[in-house]
């Protein structure tokens, strides 16, 4: 399709987990396969999509460079993620989609062991329906896992060494 893959959304679509949100968004921006967003109180929050299943969005807790400040400015490039913090500090997390994509892996095996089981023959169906059911509870709580995603920034350029 000119423009666009089969599965881009092309029209405007509300997305549910925004709206039950009590918070106010002061930006939000995307990468090829992912995106992420600063809410009114700067905190960060990623998400993204690996091998067609989806994680997030999850609030970042940054390690090294950044730690506890807020952010007021997010851009992705095709696999980093650059922020800029409250206090002018610039980082980039070149780790972010490793670690989206580990959160992920449960989901994404999940669904192979589906597809596996729906594709077998009868007489493999019984074997393989133990490792899917416990596919699909590994995913289950990877999937209601809201804790903290942990990201190493990196500085670019601290506000502070240029005064």
């Amino acid at each position: 399709m000119p423009g666009g893959a089969g599965g881009d959304v092309l029209w405007p679509k509300r997305i549910e987990w925004f709206e039950q949100k009590a918070t106010r968004w002061k930006k939000i921006s995307f990468g090829p396969d992912f995106g992420g967003a600063i809410d009114a109180q700067g905190r960060l929050y990623v998400w993204g999509t690996s091998e067609q299943s989806f994680i997030g969005p999850l609030q970042v807790d940054v390690q090294g460079a950044g730690r506890r400040q807020g952010f007021q400015d997010v851009q992705f490039s095709a696999q980093k993620m650059f922020v800029l913090t409250t206090s002018g500090d610039a980082l980039v997390f070149d780790d972010f989609l490793a670690v989206l994509q580990r959160r992920a892996a449960p989901l994404v095996e999940a669904r192979k062991a589906q597809e596996a089981l729906h594709s077998a023959p009868d007489e493999e169906k019984v074997q393989l329906e133990s490792a899917a059911k416990e596919a699909e509870l590994a995913a289950g709580k990877a999937a209601a896992d809201t804790s903290l995603l942990k990201l190493n920034g990196t500085a670019l350029w601290f506000q502070k060494e240029c005064i």
